[in-house]
């Protein structure tokens, strides 16, 4: 599968690269608002970096599977990168809770999840334009 780089990049890291930037500036103007509910916007900063490179982790992982011929290796790779931001997700809601365990702060930590989803159903439509487009390649 030979895709061009320009429309790769265009198609895939700018729009991660654009959610990521469009969450930021979003909880940067909101943040005098967070004070009131009581949402720290430290966590929210530090998990959408996470997960953003989380995200750009498993889309070049992906794109680097879509070259084997086999498609259990893409399917293996996607449901990994799933698996493992879920684990990183958990194990830093861990991190949260043990550090500020007198003081959690449930929105926090759901709208931390809020973000998560937001990835996951981004990187889901990137995934389904790559198979189209090496389906479409593989055809001609």
């Amino acid at each position: 599968m030979k895709i061009e780089m320009k429309m790769w990049i265009k198609k895939t890291i700018l729009p991660l690269l654009t959610l990521f930037i469009l969450i930021n500036v979003i909880i940067y103007f909101v943040q005098y608002q967070f004070v009131q509910i009581k949402i720290e916007e430290n966590v929210l900063y530090i998990a959408n970096s996470i997960l953003f490179i989380l995200s750009m982790i498993h889309i070049l992982r992906s794109v680097h599977s879509l070259k084997n011929i086999n498609p259990h290796g893409f399917t293996k790779i996607v449901y990994s990168g799933f698996i493992i931001r879920l684990f990183v997700c958990i194990i830093a809601a861990f991190i949260y809770i043990y550090l500020r365990s007198p003081h959690i702060h449930k929105v926090t930590l759901f709208s931390a999840m809020g973000i998560y989803f937001i990835y996951s159903l981004t990187e889901a439509g990137l995934l389904k334009w790559l198979l189209k487009i090496k389906n479409n390649h593989a055809k001609n």
